[in-house]
């Protein structure tokens, strides 16, 4: 069934959020339910649970601490030095679509729209996140030797038909380049944008 939503209230708020750090690290924090933090460092991820702070929300399991400000983080490490962090909001965007289940993302411009693909529902942002749609996901025609997929899904009136190319693509707002290139036929309405896999 395709739910349409037209309040940005019923769009899942972020709970995952990277960031880029000062020592040349890249750096997740998975913000749970429950209070706690999953923070994914190279090489290494902890569980920490939220603890008393002046300023922000700080989180630690007495040897490693995170707390954040906005979009600024700091880690502090069991030898007692602390790294300045900085959101990048993209890569939040999808590390949090890839937690929650989805294993394809894609995005455009004008006008802007976000695109996810799950097991069990393909998910469809648009109208500058004033819109959004759920489909159940669809098995895809698969043309191997054109590198390219296709999902035909439709629902409550909407159709909405979303072809994955694996012809490598530029963002034309951030010139970000992805493995993938995306149009999107929702009803009588075409979109392009770019698109990669998250796992």
């Amino acid at each position: 069934m395709a739910l349409a939503e037209r309040s940005v209230d019923d769009i899942p708020q972020l709970t995952t959020f990277s960031y880029a750090c000062d020592d040349g690290t890249a750096v997740v924090a998975h913000h749970r339910d429950e209070g706690d933090v999953y923070l994914f460092l190279p090489g290494n991820s902890v569980r920490l649970p939220q603890v008393p702070s002046a300023s922000g929300a700080r989180y630690s399991d007495g040897t490693i601490s995170y707390w954040s400000k906005g979009r600024v983080a700091t880690i502090e490490h069991a030898n007692g030095s602390a790294t300045r962090c900085e959101e990048q909001r993209r890569l939040s965007i999808m590390e949090d679509a890839k937690l929650r289940g989805a294993d394809y993302w894609a995005r455009g411009n004008e006008p802007g729209w976000t695109l996810e693909i799950a097991w069990d529902s393909i998910r469809f942002v648009t109208g500058y996140a004033t819109e959004h749609y759920r489909f159940a996901t669809p098995v895809p025609a698969v043309g191997t030797s054109e590198k390219r997929a296709t999902y035909r899904a439709s629902a409550d009136d909407h159709t909405l038909t979303v072809t994955i190319s694996y012809v490598r693509c530029s963002d034309s707002m951030s010139d970000e380049e992805f493995e993938g290139t995306v149009e999107l036929q929702f009803d009588d309405i075409l979109l392009r944008g770019c698109g990669r896999a998250l796992h």
